[in-house]
């Protein structure tokens, strides 16, 4: 997750095309590659300042600060397998309707390996 992280904020400082956005984004595959074979299905829930993969909550300032925010505000609740859900908030929610339905990663944009 975090390599995912670094290689978004390189590709919004760059572009996607950019040379050392393509190399980050090489990597960052590999590593997820390998990480879903060692932990499948992985499963991720985001909210607007917190992330949990799996059951257990992301520490990591940068999961945390940036790529939960980012993915928050594009929509993306959870990710990874059909049931994964988003964690769940200790605030009181301020809304009186009900939540739109949350969208997952793959129909947000990103294509599968």
């Amino acid at each position: 997750m975090i390599e995912l992280s670094r290689w978004i904020s390189r590709a919004l400082q760059y572009s996607p095309k950019h040379p050392l956005s393509a190399q980050l984004a090489v990597r960052t595959h590999e590593i997820v590659t390998r990480a879903l074979r060692e932990w499948t299905p992985l499963e991720v829930g985001v909210l607007r300042d917190k992330m949990t993969i799996g059951q257990t909550p992301a520490r990591h300032p940068a999961l945390v600060t940036r790529l939960a925010p980012y993915l928050h505000e594009r929509g993306v609740r959870s990710f990874g397998s059909p049931t994964a859900s988003a964690p769940t908030s200790s605030r009181p929610s301020s809304r009186s309707s009900p939540r739109p339905r949350p969208r997952s990663f793959l129909r947000a944009g990103c294509a599968p390996c």
